[in-house]
């Protein structure tokens, strides 16, 4: 039971996120995803932009998703985050403090603190 959990667990981290540009790929192909993908895209989509945070999604690579409200508190365009590489774009917030190298390290060990929180629920 235990190796299940973990081979489950393995595949999840080794699964890209599903994305809207991912969707947008597959409409360009002519491939029609599932009506239970769009449904929740639609969902997650509706979710982002009802909150009152400015939300920006990395995973340690890739800027996956965003918000209006980003764009705007950062007065970002929104190529460079549909098309950014997470590095680049906090590179490029980190400019917006009064202490960019501060905001650059601890926006650094993002990463670092997530893998550690999530062994520790293992």
């Amino acid at each position: 039971m235990r190796s299940d959990r973990a081979k489950s667990q393995k595949m999840k981290k080794q699964a890209p996120p599903i994305t809207e540009r991912a969707l947008e790929s597959l409409n360009r192909q002519e491939i029609r995803p599932a009506p239970e993908l769009e449904r929740a895209l639609a969902i997650k989509r509706a979710m982002l932009e009802l909150t009152t945070d400015a939300i920006l999604v990395t995973d340690e690579v890739q800027v996956t998703d965003f918000n209006e409200k980003y764009l705007n508190m950062w007065r970002v365009s929104r190529e460079i985050l549909e098309n950014g590489i997470a590095y680049e774009v906090r590179q490029l917030m980190s400019q917006n403090f009064a202490e960019p190298q501060q905001f650059w390290l601890a926006s650094t060990k993002l990463p670092l603190l997530r893998k550690r929180a999530s062994t520790s629920w293992n």
